[in-house]
């Protein structure tokens, strides 16, 4: 059998890089979004908010983050996809950082707003360079090898941050500077290593696609409807999960980490699994079908049961 060919073997290793890189891109932008999570009671405290403030700085966070994703896809498609990532890596992990320094709720929302902007720029970028490089028979486990690095990064995240600011008694500062090195060195990382297939040269009577066609496809609308609404409840869950085991139901503080970490542990191998599942049998609807409720009820019993072992069963 003839050897395989310079720009095939490069092709082949470009693709695996860039799984890597994106498996750890997803680790850092969801651990940082975490590490909030278990420590604010003690900004809360130190900042004397209310529960409807420290909201805010989850809220703030997320509609930067929204409002860049457009645009980080137009500026991908336009300066190239790997600089638009690693330019978000960039303020993104200074404005981690930048958090542990505040000194007023009115900085604390700024460098929040401010991380929220950065990591607005990974999303769009990162699943069309993945697409592009990873070959067709791989693209569902690749996906799956990528994804899971958010519920790494939601494990790293929740279990570093109370350990060090209880455990440790770091305090709620020291997690934001802790992450935001390595944050910055996956960014780095990404523009060296992660390499984009050449553009090919638009045929002049290609006909453009126009961005309101996305809005006529029945599929991509439903699409968008179900990714929001179960989104919302995982976030409004992880926000918030670390607060309610504490004051809710009595947990240790410094041990709300671990158990709101645990959904993040099962999701791992679940995500793997249920991505070989599709790629085996050629269909991914029957899956998510499957899914969707049984994630439903699991929120529902985790609320109704006064059992910590059945709360315990349901967020795993």
């Amino acid at each position: 059998m003839a050897a395989i060919t310079a720009p095939a073997q490069e092709k082949q290793t470009s693709w695996k890089v860039a799984v890597l890189f994106f498996f750890l891109g997803w680790i850092f932008i969801y651990a940082d979004r975490m590490i909030l999570n278990p420590v604010q009671v003690l900004i809360r405290t130190d900042f004397n908010l209310t529960n409807a403030e420290v909201g805010l700085i989850s809220s703030l966070f997320f509609m930067t983050y929204t409002l860049l994703q457009v645009p980080s896809g137009i500026l991908g498609d336009k300066l190239g996809k790997a600089k638009v990532i690693a330019f978000g890596f960039a303020i993104f992990g200074l404005f981690t950082g930048f958090t542990g320094l505040a000194g007023s709720f009115g900085t604390l929302l700024l460098a929040r707003a401010m991380t929220g902007i950065g990591q607005g720029f990974y999303y769009g970028p990162q699943y069309g360079l993945s697409s592009e490089l990873i070959p067709t028979k791989f693209r569902t486990l690749g996906s799956a090898i990528i994804n899971s690095g958010q519920a790494f990064g939601i494990t790293l995240g929740l279990v570093a941050s109370s350990y060090i600011a209880f455990d440790m008694n770091g305090g709620w500062r020291l997690p934001f500077y802790i992450f935001a090195v390595p944050t910055i060195l996956v960014g780095l990382g990404i523009l060296i290593f992660v390499k984009e297939p050449k553009r090919e040269a638009q045929s002049a009577s290609a006909p453009k696609a126009k961005f309101t066609d996305l809005l006529k496809n029945r599929n991509l609308l439903l699409t968008y409807l179900l990714v929001f609404c179960s989104l919302y409840g995982f976030f409004v869950m992880c926000t918030w999960l670390p607060v309610y085991l504490e004051e809710v139901r009595g947990i240790a503080r410094s041990d709300t980490g671990f158990v709101s970490s645990l959904v993040a542990w099962t999701s791992i191998p679940a995500a793997l699994l249920y991505g070989y599942i599709s790629d085996k049998i050629g269909k991914r609807r029957p899956v998510v079908l499957c899914l969707l409720p049984l994630a439903a009820c699991s929120i529902l019993l985790m609320l109704l049961t006064n059992s910590h072992a059945f709360m315990i069963t349901a967020l795993v």
